[in-house]
């Protein structure tokens, strides 16, 4: 079984580009922090990046909805790219979203009288639910 479950704050503004048969592919970084403590029990904190792809509709919908700074969840799978730099063959860990929830409140104009909505619904990519129909049947 290969699943992942992330939820931490995005690093930069998803990029959204087209593959030349015109499929929407989005990629993002995402920020997930880990606390400890070390072996003097002083409390640590290590944060680690990830980067996220996510294909088709749902890569069009995260690119308009998500931002810098915004906490998303995300229901993905571990996969990984091999590329070459410098001569050397090196192999990336990138998660391929399955699905995402935005739980970041949207942004509003300050002097707006209505308050922020509530998260964003949870949104599926290529149609693999991961065996959750409901927002709320996601265990994070």
């Amino acid at each position: 079984m290969n699943n992942l479950d992330l939820v931490g704050n995005v690093g930069q503004h998803p990029v959204l580009r087209s593959t030349s048969g015109g499929t929407p592919v989005a990629n993002v970084s995402l920020a997930t922090n880990r606390v400890y403590r070390d072996g003097a029990g002083q409390r640590q904190q290590t944060t680690e990046w990830h980067r996220l792809v996510i294909w088709g509709e749902p890569a069009t919908t995260l690119a308009k909805i998500v931002g810098r700074g915004d906490l998303l969840a995300v229901r993905g799978r571990l996969e990984y790219k091999t590329r070459e730099i410098a001569g050397e063959t090196v192999q990336d860990a990138v998660v391929r979203i399955l699905e995402w929830t935005k739980l970041s409140p949207r942004k509003t104009p300050v002097d707006a009288d209505t308050p922020a909505e509530e998260a964003e619904p949870a949104a599926t990519a290529g149609g693999d639910d991961g065996g959750f129909q409901l927002e709320d049947d996601i265990p994070f």
